[in-house]
């Protein structure tokens, strides 16, 4: 998981065999799913770390990723 942000397991006590991290890039929106920005994710919008940095109110977010899950 080279690159990703947090890379960690969030939640150690809880830990499993079988997890995948949902940290990095994703496209993002305001408002509409227009996704015309990207966010660095586990950081909120109105984190600088999360590329954004946005403190504005938004209602509405809009976050989407293409990923891959494995068979069981």
């Amino acid at each position: 998981m080279q690159g990703i942000p947090r890379p960690e397991y969030p939640r150690p006590d809880f830990e499993r065999k079988e997890w995948q991290s949902m940290n990095g890039q994703w496209l993002f929106s305001f408002d509409n799913p227009t996704y015309d920005k990207t966010i660095t994710v586990p950081f909120c919008f109105q984190s600088k770390a999360s590329g954004i940095g946005d403190t504005s109110r938004h209602d509405v977010v809009w976050y989407k990723r293409s990923i891959l899950v494995d068979e069981i």
